[in-house]
C-alpha cells in the first residue's frame, strides 16, 4: 500500500468521525439546563442589592419574572408583594416564598350577618425557582431596573406590568390593561400595597367610585412597585 493511500485513508477516517464528535458535544451542551427543582437551586452565593434574579412559579404556567434587588434588600414577588431577599441564597429565598404562596388567607366577617370566613390560598403546592437573571449558577449579573406594578387577586391577567413610557398610570386604566376584574361583586374590595420609607402602606380604594368612572378624584395614580390586589 502506498504512502499516499495510507494518508488518504487516515483523512477519510477523521472526516467520518468528526460529525459523531460534534454530535456528542452538542448532546452534552443540551443537557445544561436551568434548574427545575428547588433543591437544585444555588445555595452558596448570597444575594445583595443590585443583583438581578429570575423568579418562576412552575404551577403558575407563566414565564419567569426578572427582578432587581432594591437597596433595602427587598424584591417584589408575584402575588405576595415585597419580600426581603438580601443576605439569602437563591435556594433559601425560594423556600421562603413557597410557604407564603401555600398559606391560607382567611377573610373574617365584619359581623354575624355577613357570610362565614373564606379561606383561600394561591397554590396547593408551589414550586418556586429562583436563579440569577441569566439563568446560570455562575453568579449574579446586573440589569437595568424597570419600574412596574403588580396585579394580583381577582384580576383577569395577574402579573407584573412595566410602567416605562406610561405617564401617570391611573388605577382604572391599569385594571383594563390587566384584562379587567373577574369578581362578580358590584364593588369588590381593592387595595394598593405601596412601599414607603416607613414601610409598606396599604391604601383602601373606593372601588365603586373608580369603577363607575364618575368620580375621577378617586382614581389614584399608581407608583412604581405598587401591588394592586382585588378581592
Amino acid at each position: 500500500m502506498s504512502v499516499n493511500l495510507i494518508l488518504w485513508s487516515a483523512v477519510l477516517g477523521i472526516l467520518l468521525l468528526t460529525p459523531s464528535a460534534f454530535s456528542e458535544e452538542k448532546s452534552l451542551v443540551s443537557k445544561i439546563e436551568t434548574p427545575r427543582r428547588m433543591d437544585e437551586l444555588d445555595n452558596s452565593r448570597r444575594l445583595k442589592p443590585g443583583d438581578g434574579i429570575s423568579i418562576q412559579i412552575l404551577e403558575d404556567k407563566r414565564d419567569a419574572v426578572q427582578q432587581v434587588i432594591a437597596a433595602t434588600g427587598e424584591i417584589q414577588v408575584p402575588y405576595l408583594g415585597l419580600i426581603k431577599a438580601g443576605g439569602l441564597t437563591c435556594q433559601e429565598l425560594a423556600f421562603k416564598i413557597k410557604p407564603e404562596l401555600e398559606k391560607f388567607e382567611i377573610s373574617c366577617p365584619a359581623s354575624f350577618r355577613t357570610p362565614p370566613p373564606v379561606e383561600k390560598r394561591f397554590f396547593e403546592d408551589a414550586t418556586v425557582l429562583v436563579t440569577f437573571y441569566d439563568g446560570s449558577l455562575d453568579g449574579p449579573c446586573r440589569i437595568r431596573e424597570v419600574s412596574f406594578v403588580v396585579a394580583s387577586g381577582a384580576i383577569a391577567k395577574q402579573g407584573k406590568y412595566d410602567l416605562e413610557g406610561i405617564a401617570d398610570q391611573k388605577l382604572s386604566s391599569f385594571l383594563k390593561r390587566a384584562g379587567g376584574l373577574t369578581s362578580t361583586k358590584a364593588a369588590p374590595k381593592i387595595k394598593i400595597v405601596r412601599k414607603t420609607p416607613q414601610g409598606n402602606k396599604t391604601i383602601l380604594v373606593n372601588s365603586r367610585a373608580v369603577l363607575s368612572g364618575m368620580h375621577p378624584e378617586f382614581d389614584l395614580i399608581l407608583r412604581p412597585y405598587d401591588v394592586v390586589i382585588v378581592e
